[in-house]
């Protein structure tokens, strides 16, 4: 569906997935689960899914570590 439209299209993929990325970071520091929204967006574009669940990886752990530098900074 999105695969082919992104082959050809860079910037607008670029686009669509740091849109994609910062709505599921905005999600996940709300209420959690911004991998509901990641892990499909990042299958559209075609990716094999070893790279797409160690990308959700990646991104839940830099948030997690955010999260308990900000907590220990403010104590």
């Amino acid at each position: 569906m999105f695969i082919h439209y992104f082959s050809a299209h860079f910037y607008l993929l670029a686009i669509y997935l740091l849109i994609m990325g910062f709505l599921a970071g905005f999600v996940d520091a709300i209420a959690g689960g911004g991998g509901l929204i990641s892990i499909p967006a990042l299958a559209m574009t075609g990716l094999p899914m070893s790279v797409i669940l160690g990308t959700n990886k990646l991104q839940s752990s830099a948030g997690t570590a955010m999260a308990v530098y900000k907590y220990y900074s403010n104590q």
